[in-house]
């Protein structure tokens, strides 16, 4: 069987919203219960069987200063509301004792689809997409530059992403007037796809902000790269430039992989329901599928169903 991977991926620009000036928590609220939650929800909601939707979102606002010191924000309660019957992967203030963040990224998966890993912070969130006897490794981010993202891989060498995807605030472009510090930050870049990385969106342009003289400013800074030399099959990348609801638009990356399904032994037989929930019996052989990460009960094995 062939599963897709749906991936999307968006700097929301939520965070804003109460921390600085002329935006208001309210204004934040009332923008991401119009639009941006639907956004998030089509691309969760608006996909075929054995499709695994999964969404990477940056600028999710955490917490908001208050009169009497600092609270959880409007808009985070919401969408921990709004997505509570999914796997949301995120920084919690008490992974890290009294750490806390203003923003944060936000990770948003189907239940039982994807496996925390190690070294979580506000905007480093490593991931794997379960399927099987097929893993893989997904590092969601939200740097401040290329170095960055070079520094958390140097120190975590045990978490080898296939996919590195987000906002990297760098990009292999060019621009008049260009500081040292700029110059440094793409060559980082280039750097991370000398690596072993393939920019799957093309260097498109991902963000556009509008300058006080009415000029559009295009950059790409956002991206997703996939380690080069694997085999995913019918590859598909698109970026929404017709979303304005932020300074960032959406983009969207998708790929196959083969589901492999396992069996359980004779001596596992009758199913543990608790450790197995969605194992079933193949009508047509007899054995058992243990079905670890699929919902889906078919009536036969697929290696029966493709005789």
């Amino acid at each position: 069987m062939i599963v897709k991977v749906n991936l999307m991926t968006w700097n929301t620009r939520l965070y804003e919203y109460g921390n600085i000036d002329n935006k208001t928590e309210e204004d934040g609220k009332r923008k991401y219960d119009a639009d941006i939650k639907k956004c998030i929800s089509k691309h969760l909601e608006d996909t075929a069987e054995d499709t695994l939707p999964i969404v990477v979102l940056q600028e999710i606002p955490y917490k908001i200063k208050a009169e009497n010191g600092w609270r959880l924000h409007d808009i985070y309660n919401q969408l921990i509301h709004d997505f509570k019957e999914y796997d949301i992967v995120y920084l919690k203030e008490d992974e890290k004792k009294k750490y806390w963040h203003i923003k944060m990224t936000v990770i948003i998966a189907p239940t039982n689809t994807i496996l925390e890993c190690e070294n979580k912070t506000n905007i480093f969130v490593p991931f794997k997409i379960k399927n099987n006897n097929a893993e893989v490794y997904v590092l969601g981010l939200h740097s401040h530059n290329a170095d960055e993202v070079k520094k958390w891989l140097g120190n975590h060498q045990d978490f080898n992403p296939d996919i590195i995807i987000g906002d990297f605030n760098a990009g292999d472009y060019e621009k008049t007037n260009e500081s040292k510090a700029f110059k440094n930050n793409r060559e980082n870049y280039r750097k991370l796809l000398e690596s072993g990385y393939v920019d799957i969106c093309e260097g498109k342009n991902t963000r556009k902000i509008v300058l006080d003289n009415g000029v559009e400013y295009k950059t790409p800074i956002d991206h997703i790269l996939v380690k080069d030399g694997l085999n995913f099959k019918n590859e598909f990348c698109s970026v929404d430039d017709n979303n304005n609801l932020s300074d960032h638009y959406p983009i969207y990356y998708s790929f196959e992989i083969e589901h492999c399904e396992k069996y359980l032994d004779a001596e596992e037989y009758p199913i543990d329901k608790e450790q197995y929930p969605y194992a079933y019996e193949c009508t047509k052989c007899g054995r058992v599928v243990k079905n670890e990460e699929m919902h889906a009960t078919p009536d036969m094995c697929d290696e029966c169903s493709n005789r």
